[in-house]
């Protein structure tokens, strides 16, 4: 974990979200889950689906020590029930945070819809703004380092605005 904690500061450059959602669900339905979504799609496994089940257990574990150690800005959201409880559990959460919102979507995410995306947009309380990345999946990975620098970007505009408040 410490390993993780400190390769994330690295490559964040030691910026910490105001609030973090852990989506959580049992690896075992999880994993259900995505093979289904992958044969609806026809899509294959990715590196991270074919690890075995032991490493999504730790991967969980993990994020909810994460959790457990920082209960002011990371949210575990059960994620086994249905979309729209889930969204409305983070909706929320986000009805509490008066601070300004970047959402992250990749424009080939098969998982959320970018009318989810405009739907948090209208329904967040602070100022919201959006990065797409139109060729990115579900997590972005495939658009990492142009990723960091336009969240980089991002954070530095809100912090000039802060200055200038």
């Amino acid at each position: 974990m410490h390993m993780i904690k400190s390769i994330n500061r690295f490559a964040t450059g030691k910026i910490t979200p105001h609030i973090t959602f852990v989506l959580d669900i049992d690896p075992i339905e999880g994993l259900r889950r995505a093979r289904s979504r992958n044969q609806k799609h026809m899509m294959e496994e990715d590196r991270m689906e074919r690890e075995a089940m032991d490493f999504h257990q730790r991967v969980r574990e993990g994020y909810l020590k994460w959790a457990a150690e920082h209960p002011d800005r990371i949210f575990v959201v059960q994620s086994d029930r249905e979309k729209e409880e889930v969204h409305e559990q983070i909706l929320g959460i986000i009805e509490k945070v008066r601070c300004p919102l970047l959402i992250v979507h990749g424009g080939r995410d098969n998982i959320v819809a970018m009318e989810e995306v405009e739907k948090l947009k209208k329904e967040a309380g602070g100022p919201v703004s959006t990065l797409i990345f139109e060729d990115g999946n579900h997590s972005v990975c495939n658009r990492n380092l142009e990723m960091s620098a336009a969240m980089a970007d991002w954070v530095v505009d809100q912090l000039v605005a802060l200055d200038k408040s």
